[in-house]
């Protein structure tokens, strides 16, 4: 198999652990006037990376490839960083969740473009569903932005 395309699967495995993470963090220490509603959302959002956590992990298993297993690793390969700040408005919680999943979508497309060269269909698939997903979570989230 692609030797990039696992490499890519191990990076997006290690984001989704690092964002499910993350958007724990974001969930328990939230505050403002929409707190129910993003409170909700993010919980949706989390248990979604983690269904795509072991999805792309699934797939690199497949692969005959080996999927990154603990934070440490994750970090050391993920694109993106963990929070240590514990309090959030609900404005910077969307903000924060809308700058990472423009960057996280960014690279899905990348992938599936790579997947789609070398004729990875399984890979491809993953990667279209999920990108169609993320498009639409940047579009509700810009919404809610607006004033």
């Amino acid at each position: 198999m692609n030797a990039k395309i696992i490499d890519r699967l191990k990076k997006h495995t290690a984001d989704n652990l690092v964002l499910w993470v993350k958007l724990h963090n974001l969930h328990w220490n939230l505050h403002g006037s929409q707190f129910k509603a993003v409170h909700e959302l993010t919980e949706s959002y989390y248990n979604e990376l983690g269904e795509d956590y072991d999805a792309l992990a699934e797939r690199l298993v497949q692969l005959k490839a080996k999927p990154p297993v603990g934070l440490k690793s994750s970090l050391a390969v993920s694109g993106f960083s963990e929070t240590e700040r514990d309090s959030f408005s609900v404005p910077e919680a969307i903000a924060i969740i809308k700058e990472d999943f423009g960057k996280l979508l960014a690279e899905y497309r990348e992938t599936r473009a790579l997947a789609a060269e070398a004729g990875d269909i399984a890979t491809e698939a993953f990667f279209v569903d999920a990108i169609a997903r993320l498009e639409k979570q940047l579009w509700m989230l810009e919404a809610s932005m607006e004033s």
